[in-house]
């Protein structure tokens, strides 16, 4: 019933980015404490619990990472594992010669990249590669729209042997939902975890009247194939998501996941 009361609030390209959204905000408040029923192993419980401003609280924002971490480390079993919240573009030549000899890569991108990670790809393929697609609107005639071809992955000529996985799901948005698109065009690729925002695409800003802003995707955003992301999301090939019982233990249910496909080969 509160997502119903509050869905037509929340501009969103599709439920899972609605639902993320509105989730952030479910338990706002303007008071310093707040009484929650909780359900828990012995039953229903209540409590009294105090309340942050949302700075203070380790949630997921765009760029707001720690820089000075390392975006790579090499797992348990010659698994190489990247994460593009804070990888840096000097970051990504080293990722590939310390990864050359491994089992499989994990690219985790639920997050926003720190900086592009598009060359990244180019580990990945043989040739010259395409991922993606778009759409401009002709001005000189409204309401028609042009395809163009977008750019191709490059090659780095190196046959890399390992699987490749990507994680992915609702805060992967915008930058993040195109470089899985690359990465989902190389060989031996696969994206699992759950859906996308669906919002890929350049931003176009609206300002409205009473100092107001919005903001729409600029161009249409398609597949080489001419499938649509935009209002969709990038679909996993395999679906995994978190649950109560492994957020309570600490675990990361996706990356786990990933590891043992990457173990599987």
């Amino acid at each position: 019933s509160l997502i119903d009361s509050l869905r037509p609030y929340y501009p969103a390209s599709n439920r899972a980015a609605m639902l993320r959204d509105i989730s952030i905000d479910l338990q706002r408040t303007q008071k310093n404490k707040i009484s929650i029923k909780y359900i828990s192993d012995t039953g229903l419980q209540q409590a009294e619990v105090p309340t942050y401003e949302i700075e203070e609280l380790q949630m997921y924002y765009w760029h707001k990472v720690n820089v000075n971490e390392k975006s790579y480390k090499l797992l348990d079993a010659n698994i190489g594992y990247v994460t593009l919240a804070n990888i840096m573009k000097k970051d990504i030549p080293e990722i590939k010669t310390t990864f050359k000899n491994t089992r499989g890569i994990v690219i985790d991108i639920r997050n926003y990249p720190y900086s592009s990670a598009i060359s990244l790809a180019s580990y990945f393929v043989n040739e010259a590669t395409s991922f993606v697609k778009f759409t401009i609107g002709n001005p000189n005639n409204p309401g028609e729209f042009i395809f163009l071809e977008g750019q191709k992955i490059k090659s780095d000529n190196v046959d890399y042997k390992g699987k490749l996985v990507i994680l992915v799901n609702e805060n992967s948005q915008s930058a993040s939902e195109t470089i899985a698109m690359a990465f989902k065009a190389t060989k031996n690729a696969i994206i699992i975890g759950s859906t996308t925002a669906g919002a890929n695409g350049d931003i176009s800003h609206i300002p409205l009247p009473g100092d107001l802003k919005t903001a729409i995707s600029g161009i249409g955003m398609y597949y080489p194939n001419g499938k649509e992301t935009q209002r969709v999301g990038i679909i996993p090939d395999i679906v995994v998501k978190p649950t109560i019982k492994g957020i309570k233990n600490g675990k990361d249910e996706v990356l786990e996941r990933a590891i043992k496909i990457i173990n599987q080969q």
